[in-house]
């Protein structure tokens, strides 16, 4: 899939020693126009100790909806970012999801650059390795077992020169790589279902299940979305009731 632009990178920063950051990291943030950062004061400590003098943006949970379609459009003229957030892989729990999608709905190349993760074998999304001769009938069994509507991302070659990722449901995607095997190392990302919808009341009791056993309200806030679906300001209420 060729992007149209300039390319936003998704770069894995450490997680607490900052030796952990890759050759490959600080060039690329040494490079784009600008890093879009989820703190910028903490990501300005990790940029000033690789000595990367790039401006940064702040993009969080606060301002994504608002800055994000000038981002794109920026994109699209050319510029590239790179989206870090404090410690770790984006996204996993971190603003930048809706960049991410946006970016190619509008055909911008998105480039993952890898790293430390503390989170990947937590979250609800499934990651699977797959012969790329068996990718269509994975897809195709997966499809008719009733997951055809997730949110699914087959990603082949990653990091290498011919590195390609493509978006759709999870039928889309069996549906074209029946008919266009593809070639190279391939990993399938697909979605966790779309959880049920909770009353107020289920999701302020579950919060006070929460306290009583310790939680923080991060925790809190952090479960009644993953679990129960809590619209994210919700969920921070209720957690700091």
């Amino acid at each position: 899939m060729t992007g149209k632009g300039g390319t936003l990178f998704v770069v894995s920063t450490p997680i607490g020693n900052m030796g952990d950051f890759s050759f490959r990291a600080v060039e690329t943030l040494r490079a784009v126009s600008a890093v879009l950062a989820e703190d910028t004061r903490h990501t300005r400590h990790l940029m000033d100790r690789y000595e990367i003098d790039v401006p940064i943006v702040a993009y969080h949970e606060h301002n994504e909806a608002k800055t994000t379609p000038g981002l794109v459009a920026r994109l699209l003229e050319g510029e590239s970012f790179a989206l870090v957030s404090d410690a770790g892989t984006p996204l996993l729990s971190d603003p930048g999801a809706r960049l991410v999608r946006a970016a190619a709905d509008a055909g911008i190349h998105v480039s993952p650059i890898p790293g430390a993760s503390a989170l990947l074998a937590a979250t609800h999304v499934v990651v699977l390795y797959e012969a790329p001769n068996r990718v269509a009938d994975t897809l195709a069994e997966l499809a008719e077992a009733g997951a055809g509507d997730r949110a699914t991302v087959v990603a082949r070659e990653l990091t290498k020169q011919y590195e390609e990722l493509r978006r759709g449901t999870l039928a889309e995607l069996a549906a074209y790589y029946g008919d266009t095997p593809p070639r190279g190392e391939v990993v399938i990302l697909i979605a966790g279902r779309i959880p049920r919808a909770t009353s107020e009341d289920e999701l302020r009791a579950r919060a006070n299940e929460l306290r009583a056993e310790g939680r923080s309200a991060r925790d809190v806030a952090s479960v009644l979305s993953a679990e129960l679906g809590a619209p994210r300001n919700l969920a921070y209420r209720l957690a700091h009731e």
